[in-house]
């Protein structure tokens, strides 16, 4: 790999130039090497770790807890550094055009996407299904709540050790003789030729020692937040701040624990319902949702729960947690006595590890439900051009974000409609009656997943980038990365993004030839 101070020359040119070397910007730009296209992979940082104050963000006007530790790497590989490993496909439900919640469809059928996702399994060295028989049969009445066809069991795969994408990049920049990789290398000018619809030009490095970089075609893949900080500023001095919908329906797969499971059985927390459980040769976990067509029917949107008995919470911060007032406050915690107790049992009980209280615990009959949540399409939820700069003069960016009555509404409903299966089929009952009158939910907000910011759209006023990933105003500007889907879900976008950036390696193929 080359640094900027290794290659002495101050202008470069290539077929394709990818600016990002995460998940998304390796997986265009490795395929296309490969296809003998000469490639040149930009990325910000080095193989070092970057601390976490390097994300351009100035000002936070959020709901919830902030929680930055996984946010973004600049790094060889990306933020696929900090990934835990979850891997999961997005499903029908998120791919619908929803018009009674204002919720866009998807440019184009999941089904497009299928043959992308057993490629990206491939390349993670993952089983193409997530589960097979080897899982052990559902508990109880389990059996007949999973059989509904108002239900959806959802199984989530991990990729242990997590997939390393700095060393698949490594190993193919030495087998590849048109993959360049050059590394501490931001990019802080875009420039465009004389009509401004096609980029002729990007600049990258520092100030006082940078490079020139011209292509044919430019991905921009540096994530949800540096990619659209790059096309914000792009607009305001190019397009007169006619930024249209850049930086606008951010999301974050906000997540939170917001109820809690009373069964009327004791269960045996063997089943990946319950936690981690080996099959096909991976880790899997299992989800608990509504099907789409029970979505629809009651308007909510594709929420996932998952099940933790109480023991298997990390003991030593449960036991932390139960000191601080802030816990002891806790509404899912003051209802009920019972769960103080279990909870405070459970915090003693001083365990290394997720995972091991649960194997421990024997029978379980309460679990804490944690929610991964979708959200609706908010206009104002965004990102903006900050009046700070960062220390090499280039502006930061200011975030507005909000979980609003609509979205809230929208979770109660789930869990009120999961509380009524749960019940029909003698499973138990859910305790979260408490929501109903809460603005102060325990939500963690800004974290991670940065979505929907430069999202798809057939039609320019909608959205930033077509069918194809290509920006709607340039004719050779894509983007690739969890910024351009236009819906959210609650899978893990990690896998999603995979399969959209080989698609669009595809597509760049056929532009080219």
């Amino acid at each position: 790999m080359n640094s900027l101070l290794d290659v002495m020359t101050t202008e470069l040119t290539c077929q394709v130039c990818v600016i990002g070397s995460g998940p998304a910007g390796a997986l265009v730009a490795l395929p296309l090497a490969e296809r003998g296209m000469d490639v040149l992979l930009v990325e910000a940082g080095n193989l070092d770790p970057t601390p976490l104050s390097s994300a351009p963000l100035a000002q936070l006007d959020v709901d919830g807890a902030v929680d930055l530790s996984y946010a973004q790497a600049l790094q060889l590989g990306g933020s696929s550094n900090l990934w835990a490993g979850r891997v999961a496909r997005m499903e029908e439900a998120d791919f619908v055009e929803r018009p009674d919640i204002g919720a866009p469809a998807w440019p184009f059928q999941l089904s497009e996407l299928s043959p992308y996702y057993e490629r990206a399994l491939d390349i993670l060295c993952m089983p193409r299904t997530e589960h097979d028989n080897e899982l052990p049969p559902m508990p109880g009445s389990w059996k007949t709540f999973a059989a509904s066809d108002q239900v959806d069991i959802k199984y989530l795969m991990w990729s242990r050790p997590a997939f390393k994408v700095a060393e698949f990049v490594t190993r193919s920049d030495g087998n590849l003789a048109n993959l360049r990789v050059l590394t501490d290398a931001p990019v802080f000018d875009v420039t465009p030729n004389g009509d401004r619809r096609t980029i002729e030009s990007i600049t990258v490095g520092r100030r006082q020692n940078h490079k020139t970089i011209k292509a044919q075609v430019f991905v921009l893949a540096a994530g949800g937040i540096e990619t659209t900080r790059l096309l914000l500023d792009y607009a305001r001095r190019h397009w007169r701040d006619e930024e249209g919908a850049i930086g606008r329906y951010f999301s974050t797969h906000p997540k939170a624990d917001l109820a809690v499971l009373w069964l009327k059985q004791p269960v045996s927390a063997e089943h990946p319902l319950f936690r981690e459980t080996m099959s096909n040769g991976v880790q899997v976990r299992a989800g608990v949702g509504l099907s789409t067509a029970t979505q629809i029917s009651i308007g909510t949107l594709n929420h996932c729960a998952r099940l933790y008995p109480l023991a298997e919470y990390k003991a030593e911060k449960v036991f932390e947690t139960m000191k601080s007032a802030a816990f002891r406050g806790a509404p899912i915690v003051n209802r009920s006595a019972r769960l103080r107790r279990l909870l405070l049992a459970a915090g003693k009980a001083a365990f290394d590890r997720l995972g091991q209280a649960a194997r421990l615990q024997g029978r379980a009959h309460a679990f804490v439900v944690r929610l991964n949540l979708d959200q609706h399409s908010n206009a104002e939820n965004r990102l903006i051009l900050s009046k700070d700069c960062d220390h090499e003069g280039r502006q930061l960016l200011d975030l507005r974000w909000r979980y609003d009555q609509a979205d809230r509404r929208s979770v109660v409903t789930f869990l009120d409609m999961l509380d009524r299966f749960l019940r029909t089929h003698d499973v138990g009952h859910l305790d979260h009656s408490y929501l109903r009158n809460s603005d102060s939910w325990p939500l963690t907000a800004v974290h991670s997943h940065f979505l929907g910011t430069t999202r798809m759209s057939t039609d320019p006023r909608h959205g930033v980038v077509d069918q194809n990933c290509r920006v709607h105003r340039l004719h050779n500007l894509f983007v690739a990365g969890p910024s351009v889907f236009p819906r959210y879900g609650n899978a893990n976008p990690f896998l999603t993004i995979a399969a959209l950036s080989l698609r669009l390696s595809d597509h760049l193929t056929s532009v080219l030839d």
